[in-house]
């Protein structure tokens, strides 16, 4: 099981919900409870109920428009260089398509490095 700081997560003998908080030396998750109290429990005796999402900055969410409009003109400019190459309609779009996931594909190659760690317990 892989698991991040923040992920939300159920103990199976009592049910009780909790926040990853880290990993012990010994092989223990940490879980912070309601109200603070901080306890150590096996990984196998957890369920994950919820991972960590954090919302998009303002950063990312030009990025993200940044990379749609790249994308975009990628697309055109793929689809065009096909159809003066006298290209047949599925491959002029087929060209489209693959240009813009070249774009998207590299966007979310970037988003899984700087993503968050998660670790195996």
């Amino acid at each position: 099981m892989r698991l991040a700081i923040g992920d939300v997560v159920r103990e199976r003998a009592d049910g009780v919900l909790g926040i990853v908080t880290g990993r012990a030396d010994d092989g223990l998750v940490g879980i912070r409870m309601c109200g603070g109290m901080t306890r150590f429990s096996s990984p196998y005796d957890l369920e994950i109920v919820g991972r960590r999402a954090r919302p998009m900055t303002t950063g990312h969410r030009i990025a993200a428009l940044l990379v749609a409009a790249v994308g975009l003109g990628a697309s055109g400019a793929a689809a065009h260089a096909v159809f003066l190459l006298d290209g047949s309609g599925p491959l002029t779009v087929t060209a489209a398509v693959g240009g813009y996931m070249t774009v998207h594909g590299a966007y979310a190659g970037v988003l899984h490095l700087i993503g968050p760690r998660r670790f195996r317990v």
